[in-house]
């Protein structure tokens, strides 16, 4: 159902209790170090506005890369809300869509803070449906949300308007005097995160705008609006303390945003971005001039246009200070065509939809924050203000990138995709803006500053969208490319000298006879056929993991026709290399410790490049066998290392080829000897992957094949001590995107279970439950040795208390008394008996009325449906 609202006369201009949304910055953290935050706060409306049912608004959050990002279904971004650090980079941003409806020139903001003259103030016009949703998607087949259609490992996909028009709900414009207008448009926002290593710091939001009006909308432009404040914050408060050097004080107003349009890229040519980003001045280094993790703001956020509404739309790239009294924007004297505004006596904010349409039509690339300083007259800017010197150092800024215009007929759609991403790393010398810093050299601090990272992120957040090298839509155009003449004149015969010590090897050549040779040209694809792809190179994946607990043993079993048998997405090979089983006692990444692993025997084979005079890695890896048919029957690859080259003579080429080899992993391709992964049914055949030839004598109980069946075993471990066990898939890496072996992430399939009995092994016989610890000390430190919060990392002591019942049968009621007989608390434990917890419950250290207990002694009783039970004594010294 399309949101619609009834609304009454509104008075000319609405006290300062108008309704619409304040807003104050809150301590929170989307990772180490790259990181967006807000929290609103709904004011009550005016009592000459009614409300009418509110939309149902709905949040979710993108976490499974290093860059963490909250959507709403209203068509904004901001904080992630579930992480701990306080870091942040943007506080907000969202949708912009400007145009002429009739004789209105009208814009629809998703988010955008504004002033009542007195309060900064914010609108939300884009709203979902009376009933909403978040639609959620995988393409990780172990993930609760998978789906054929999905796209990237964690698809969110939302559905706005912007058809209310109840200032109680939107928020209330005071430049044009009234609340939202309506332009008749229906959003679709699609939203991808990967978790790879090289695609983890990027974001991408991909819109699809509809006209769902009856009137044609003319001369459009879609922006994306940031509000983007570095800081540190500390506690959660509406008015929180947030970090200086000293952590201490506001350092929201200390950043500095600008624009890159060009990086360097391979083979001296340069890569066309266009990155706006924002960033610390300094970076906030501590107070004795280090850096403090993880408090200092080293790193940079950038926001790329990806798709333009159509190929003829102009781009633009505005910000301003967002100060009320002192507001400045880069602007230029104006023209015939568009006159110079002078924002209601607000200088730079564009407040109003009037004002904002004229920056969003603009067509002006505003020169970097840190040059405020400099005279621009000569690229069409006004003379810098009496406080550029001031604002060139660092300020509260909101930038706005924009592109159009173009028609957007009733029922048409227009497409535009944006990335938001991070750069690590920007900063790397505290001293840095203090040495180097000059307001009339800015590019001297500028150019000691490492972009690279926001380069290679960006380069990559294009390459996902529109693949370099595919013809998408099958018009024989695979993109742009060029070519790299690499070089030319003597090739040299094969002495070398070598020297495998020095990281990367360094191979000298010892000239014997030269011949001249023409040049030698590699075509770099860089750019893809203009047609989105939204496809990123992956790692196999992982595999469904089922655990089986015992006494002291967790037993692992997986079926691997998934992992072994799906193409890369990007390349369309079938590369899957091996797994690795880890194991951690707390679910955080960088806990997890590789217990064993297969992959299979093969080889990397370098090719000596004699116009480069270097080693290349270009094909893919080699069975041995493929390796002996090519070489002979004896060959032993690992018999011609860095140290002693192969020299073969190419009949083919009519020259000497010079290789050496390295194995692809660990080549640990044995299976069913001890202490290894074995196969559960050594003997099957491979039936092959057509389903169809499958029989019945083929599959498991679960319909796949028993030939890629596993299975392994951890032992000796402590039975009261909860363990996450996950199974991981990993390639050999593309070896035409350059990337090394990628494999997927442990938390993507992570089991919690404790090596205990398996429930079902108490269903039909004698209870035999335990209670840990007995007694219970409160200053027993339990949490240093593991028996409390896991799972529950994040909380503080007294939210993580436990004593753990085990032995338990899947189905039982736990209860606690008093010696007084006094019911304390009672506990339903109801798991499946496949679930590698099911015999294990805790108690929380409450009573059933929300308080903690005292010190004494208690009573417990299990009891079954079947009706046994199980008594016995806990001691509690609190």
């Amino acid at each position: 159902m399309i949101p619609t609202a009834e609304v009454t006369a509104r008075p000319p201009r609405p006290p300062r209790t108008a309704p619409g949304y304040s807003f104050f910055a809150r301590s929170r953290s989307i990772r180490p170090g790259l990181v967006m935050t807000a929290c609103l706060l709904f004011q009550s409306a005016s009592a000459q506005t009614p409300i009418v049912e509110l939309p149902q608004a709905l949040t979710a959050a993108h976490d499974i890369g290093t860059m963490r990002m909250a959507k709403s279904n209203r068509g904004f971004i901001f904080d992630a809300q579930y992480t701990r650090q306080p870091r942040e980079y943007i506080r907000w941003g969202g949708l912009w869509v400007g145009g002429v409806v009739g004789r209105d020139t009208l814009v629809t903001t998703a988010i955008d803070d504004t002033w009542d003259f007195f309060n900064s103030v914010a609108l939300f016009e884009f709203w979902p449906a009376l009933t909403s949703e978040i639609i959620r998607r995988s393409v990780n087949i172990t993930d609760p949300f998978y789906s054929p259609l999905a796209v990237s490992e964690q698809d969110m996909i939302v559905t706005y308007y912007d058809t209310l028009f109840d200032a109680g709900i939107t928020g209330y414009d005071f430049i044009e005097g009234r609340g939202h207008t309506p332009m008749n448009l229906k959003v679709e926002e699609r939203s991808y995160q990967w978790s790879y290593d090289y695609a983890d710091d990027f974001i991408l939001i991909d819109y699809t705008i509809t006209n769902i009006g009856s009137e044609d909308i003319k001369d459009v432009y879609l922006g994306f609006w940031v509000d983007g404040d570095t800081f540190f914050g500390i506690g959660g408060g509406s008015a929180p303390i947030v970090g200086s050097q000293e952590f201490t004080s506001g350092t929201n107003t200390d950043d500095l945003v600008g624009f890159k349009k060009t990086f360097p890229a391979d083979c001296n040519f340069t890569d066309t971005l266009d990155v706006a980003y924002i960033m610390d001045n300094d970076g906030d280094p501590g107070a004795d001039g280090f850096w403090m993790p993880p408090y200092s703001l080293r790193h940079v956020v950038g926001v790329r246009v990806l798709r333009k509404p159509s190929t003829s739309a102009r781009s633009s790239f505005n910000w301003w200070t967002f100060s009320f009294r002192n507001s400045f924007a880069p602007r230029s004297p104006g023209t015939p065509e568009l006159p110079f505004r002078d924002m209601n006596g607000i200088f730079g904010i564009p407040l109003g939809d009037k004002n904002k349409y004229y920056i969003m039509r603009n067509g002006e690339h505003d020169y970097d924050q840190i040059a405020t300083l400099l005279d621009h007259s000569s690229q069409g800017f006004l003379a810098p203000p009496r406080n550029a010197q001031i604002i060139s150092r660092g300020s509260d800024i909101r930038m706005l990138l924009s592109a159009g215009p173009v028609s957007l007929f009733a029922g048409q759609s227009i497409p535009y995709t944006i990335a938001i991403i991070g750069g690590e790393n920007l900063h790397n010398d505290p001293d840095n803006f203090e040495n180097n810093f000059n307001p009339l050299d800015p590019n001297r601090f500028l150019n000691s500053l490492d972009f690279s990272d926001l380069h290679i992120n960006a380069r990559w957040a294009g390459w996902v969208y529109d693949n370099p090298g595919t013809d998408t839509d099958g018009n024989g155009f695979r993109g742009k490319f060029r070519d790299c003449v690499l070089a030319t004149g003597p090739v040299i015969d094969t002495t070398f000298a070598i020297d495998s010590l020095a990281v990367p090897p360094e191979t000298t050549i010892v000239s014997i006879d030269t011949n001249i040779v023409p040049t030698d040209i590699r075509r770099q694809y860089y750019e893809g056929d203009g047609r989105a792809d939204f496809r990123a190179t992956a790692p196999p994946p992982a595999p469904r993991v089922r655990v089986t607990p015992g006494p002291g043993t967790l037993t692992l079993r997986w079926n691997g026709f998934a992992s072994e048998n799906t193409p890369d997405p990007l390349t369309g090979l079938v590369d899957f290399e091996g797994y690795r089983v880890y194991s951690s006692q707390t679910k955080e990444i960088g806990e997890f410790v590789m217990q064993t692993s297969y992959d299979l025997e093969d080889f990397n084979r370098f090719e000596f490049d004699e116009l480069l005079g270097g080693w290349t890695l270009l094909t893919e890896p080699f069975s041995l066998s493929e390796l002996r048919a090519l070489y002979g029957p004896e060959f032993n690859p690992l018999q011609h290392s860095l140290d002693d080259p192969f020299v073969f003579f190419d009949v083919s080429g009519g020259a000497n080829r010079v290789f050496y080899f390295t194995q692809q992993d660990w080549n640990r391709s044995e299976l069913n000897v001890p202490g290894a992964i074995s196969k559960r049914f050594p003997s099957a055949a491979n039936p092959g992957i057509d389903k169809d030839l499958w029989t019945a004598a083929d599959l498991t109980f679960d319909g796949l094949p028993k030939f890629w069946e596993y299975e392994y075993v951890l032992d000796d471990l402590l039975p009261s001590v909860m363990l996450y066990v996950s199974v991981t898939a990993f390639d050999y890496g593309s070896r035409s995107v350059s990337l090394s072996a990628l494999e997927t992430n442990p938390l993507t399939n992570a089991i919690q279970a404790f090596p205990l009995p398996a429930a079902t092994n108490f269903v039909d016989k004698e209870l035999s439950v335990t209670v840990y610890p007995n007694p219970y000390r409160i200053d027993g430190r339990y949490r240093d040795d593991g028996f409390e919060g896991r799972g529950r990392e994040g909380l503080p002591d007294e939210r993580v208390r436990a004593v753990n019942f085990i032995n338990l049968p899947p189905k039982c009621n736990i209860r606690i008394y008093s010696l007084d007989g006094d019911l304390v608390r009672e506990i339903v434990h109801d798991k499946d008996p496949a679930d590698a917890t099911a015999m294990h419950d805790f108690w929380d250290v409450i009573s059933r009325n929300l308080l903690p207990v005292v010190s004494g002694i208690y009573y417990w009783t299990v009891e079954t449906p079947e009706g046994r039970t199980q008594i016995g004594k806990l001691v509690l010294i609190m």
